[in-house]
């Protein structure tokens, strides 16, 4: 009796919280590769792959040994929607974070399931453990029950936040929304780079971002105000700001989750197109002008300018320099190897 006690909980429509669950059906977008090809800049990943390739060597695809990995749940108590539930990733800075108690009733009433990774805090590697737990967290929930791929949302607090929008950026196939709570970077940073093109246009249309940040917490309302100029840069329509009062370095209490949550799960509004192809036809222009001035240097023989000058415009613009900035690149290893 007492073995059978200590196997991980098997999940039950309708029990509330659920701690230390195991979801067996692993996400097949959760791959290391695929995750590279997402968050590394086109560069960073054609020199990954050729040396993966040139090398004979097998890397592990799946870094997460989805038997041993465990989740906190939540369930609502009511059936779920005629769409299915709606759904939130957690990903908190420590090694485990279960449904605040003052979350349950809003969660209940948007009929929205919570799951949050353990040990997948701030002291797990990002692409090996935490992103990867994110998506089979979300995927796992939807093998179990029906969840309403339109309300699959992304959350986490702190350290945990900035890992949550690097998964909303990478999938934004996957995730509609981001809950963003003491926490954000600016896309082009180190920290953050703009994935291929096709999923850049995804995330302008169809994710929405939701900053939650304590009034006091002063270092991330200046890292919020930085993401949100470049969400503006990077033509990302929706996003929403909340101050919470006199609060620090803080989650959310319940008035403040409700709030947020009524506007990140409410329908999303029809882009503004006028706008939105105003503002990519701009930053298509600021993408090739700094292409033409790395292909300038180029044609000029300065390959140390060159490579210089492309290193920064493949952090800055990611997947929309791609794949002219994997050319150059390539061009300007070959020349500065016939140069030795």
């Amino acid at each position: 009796m007492m073995a059978a006690l200590a196997w991980p909980a098997v999940l039950v429509a309708g029990q509330g919280r659920q701690d230390d669950v195991r979801l067996d059906a692993p996400s097949p977008l959760a791959g290391a590769r695929e995750i590279a090809r997402r968050t590394q800049t086109p560069t960073t990943f054609d020199r990954m792959q050729r040396y993966v390739s040139g090398s004979g060597r097998q890397l592990a695809e799946q870094t997460v040994d989805i038997a041993q990995a465990r989740f906190d749940v939540f369930v609502p108590r009511k059936p779920p929607p005629p769409r299915g539930y709606a759904l939130l990733v957690w990903i908190p800075p420590q090694d485990a974070y279960r449904a605040p108690m003052d979350w349950m009733p809003t969660l209940e009433a948007h009929g929205m399931i919570y799951v949050s990774p353990r040990e997948a805090g701030n002291e797990a590697i990002v692409f090996d453990r935490r992103m990867p737990l994110a998506l089979h967290a979300a995927h796992g929930i939807a093998a179990r029950y029906p969840v309403d791929p339109e309300r699959v949302f992304v959350g986490g607090f702190s350290g945990g936040s900035r890992t949550a929008l690097r998964v909303a950026l990478a999938y934004p196939d996957v995730f509609r929304g981001a809950l963003l709570n003491a926490g954000s970077d600016a896309i082009g940073s180190t920290r953050l780079t703009a994935p291929p093109a096709d999923l850049m246009r995804l995330f302008q249309t169809t994710v929405r971002l939701a900053y939650v940040t304590g009034a006091h917490d002063l270092p991330n309302r200046r890292a919020d105000a930085a993401s949100q100029r470049s969400m503006q840069e990077f033509c990302v329509q929706q996003v929403y700001r909340h101050s919470m009062g006199s609060r620090g370095h803080a989650t959310p209490d319940g008035r403040a989750f409700q709030k947020v949550l009524a506007w990140l799960d409410a329908p999303l509004p029809p882009p503004d197109h006028a706008a939105l192809e105003a503002c990519r036809r701009g930053l298509s222009d600021r993408v090739h002008a700094d292409l033409a001035q790395v292909r300038g240097l180029l044609d000029g023989g300065d390959l140390v300018a060159a490579g210089m000058a492309l290193g920064d415009a493949d952090q800055r613009w990611g997947g929309l320099a791609a794949p002219e900035s994997v050319e150059l690149a390539r061009r300007i290893a070959t020349g500065l190897a016939e140069t030795r």
